[in-house]
């Protein structure tokens, strides 16, 4: 992994950890809303970091009918 996939992988566990679960949608406005705040390598592939971080074993996830997207969190 290198500096940026790590800095990528500290932001989305520090975002899902203080907001709870997080569908993609809410994650990407969450993105969109602090991007002055936040440095990012690649903000345009969210979905595709999340589900590199689900498969590594970092966070949890699981399609959720009723929000028509997919659901993000950490477990402690």
């Amino acid at each position: 992994m290198d500096e940026n996939e790590m800095k990528d992988k500290d932001l989305i566990l520090k975002i899902l950890r203080e907001n709870g679960p997080m569908t993609t949608n809410e994650f990407d406005a969450y993105i969109q809303e602090h991007k002055d705040e936040i440095q990012t390598s690649c903000p345009d592939s969210s979905l595709r970091k999340l589900i590199w971080m689900k498969r590594q074993g970092f966070i949890k996830g699981k399609p959720v009918k009723e929000k028509k997207g997919w659901e993000w969190w950490v477990e402690e």
